[in-house]
């Protein structure tokens, strides 16, 4: 499956074959935590390329940008090139989401994952997402802030509006569960104000302190679910990394 994502996303794999392998992928899981005797279950995100970063292929005015294009932004690239590799993810092999205008989705974001899975099994579906805060973070490039938006606040406003559109259309569509993903707060919390550059964990941009920053990530997130079931919507954040 892994081997099918990077073929896929340099052009040697077509479509149709990605799509059958990660199909196969997910009967794989599906067929596991059946047996396990899970109750709420989910296709493991395997079409996927990143658990955040694939909304920057499905979002208007958003591309996909390949690391090693963006890593003269980093205070070390040497460092951090070493600091992938140890983690196994060369940077030439990942894409970092780019926002170059206004934030659109004229797409669903997880609605092929939610059809696939409905059709696999009777049990209620639970879909990930990344959260408010954490697609801020990821996508707030100051480099490129005058192609789009003036400010973090600024982008935020249209992240959390996608979000809220997706989430409204994922429940109607008989999403059991929709979890938020918010793993930064954790580095949020433990690592201060940010004084490097650097990707990991989303953060290229610069952030404040951790008591201003958790006040912005909730506020993001209760606009979010703001009016919906609270019984159907989920967060999950990292012990840590």
């Amino acid at each position: 499956m892994l081997q099918a994502m990077h073929d896929h996303i340099e052009g040697r794999l077509s479509e149709a074959e990605f799509q059958a392998t990660a199909d196969d992928a997910i009967r794989l899981a599906i067929e596991a935590q059946l047996r396990a005797g899970v109750d709420v279950v989910t296709d493991g995100e395997q079409r996927r390329d990143n658990y955040s970063s694939f909304v920057g292929g499905l979002l208007d005015n958003c591309l996909l940008v390949p690391l090693t294009d963006l890593l003269p932004l980093v205070d070390d690239p040497v460092h951090f090139q070493e600091e992938m590799k140890s983690l196994d993810v060369p940077a030439e092999k990942v894409r970092h989401p780019a926002v170059f205008g206004p934030l659109g989705r004229s797409r669903p974001l997880a609605g092929q994952e939610l059809d696939f899975l409905k059709t696999l099994t009777v049990k209620p579906a639970k879909l990930a997402l990344p959260g408010p805060y954490l697609l801020t973070r990821t996508m707030w490039m100051e480099c490129l802030a005058p192609h789009a938006y003036e400010s973090r606040e600024h982008l935020a406003e249209d992240v959390v509006r996608v979000l809220r559109e997706e989430l409204h259309f994922l429940l109607a569509a008989g999403a059991a569960l929709v979890q938020f993903d918010e793993p930064v707060l954790t580095e949020v919390v433990f690592t201060g104000a940010k004084a490097t550059r650097s990707f990991m964990c989303g953060a290229l941009s610069e952030k404040k302190d951790p008591e201003t920053e958790l006040a912005f990530a909730r506020q993001l997130v209760n606009r979010v679910v703001e009016g919906l079931p609270r019984e159907r919507t989920a967060m999950h954040i990292c012990r840590g990394n």
